[in-house]
C-alpha cells in the first residue's frame, strides 16, 4: 500500500474516486451520430501530441501524456493543477 502524503487524512485512504483521462471532445448532430459506421473517424479537436486532461470526479487535476504500462494504456503525469483547478 503506497504511503499517504503528510496532509492526507488517514480515514480517507480507502475512499474510491473516479479518475478519467479526457482526450478531447466533439459536438456532432444526432443524424451524423446515428450514421456512424466501423472505420469512421471523429476529430476530437486536439493535437496528437497535446497533453490529455486527467479528471478526478469530473474536475481537471493534471495534464498527462498517453503511454503504456505492462501492456495496458496508461497516462504519465506532466503537470498538476493546484487544488484541482486549471492554471
Amino acid at each position: 500500500r503506497p504511503e499517504l502524503p503528510a496532509d492526507a487524512p488517514a480515514h480517507l485512504a480507502q475512499v474510491p474516486f473516479e479518475v478519467a483521462a479526457r482526450l478531447g471532445s466533439a459536438d456532432i448532430p444526432l443524424s451524423e451520430l446515428l450514421g456512424l459506421e466501423v472505420g469512421d473517424v471523429i476529430p476530437l479537436g486536439a493535437e496528437v501530441d497535446e497533453p490529455v486532461r486527467l479528471l478526478v470526479e469530473d474536475r481537471a487535476c493534471a495534464e498527462v501524456h498517453l503511454g503504456s504500462k505492462d501492456g495496458n494504456l496508461a497516462v504519465r503525469i506532466e503537470r498538476l493543477h493546484a487544488s484541482g483547478r486549471e492554471e
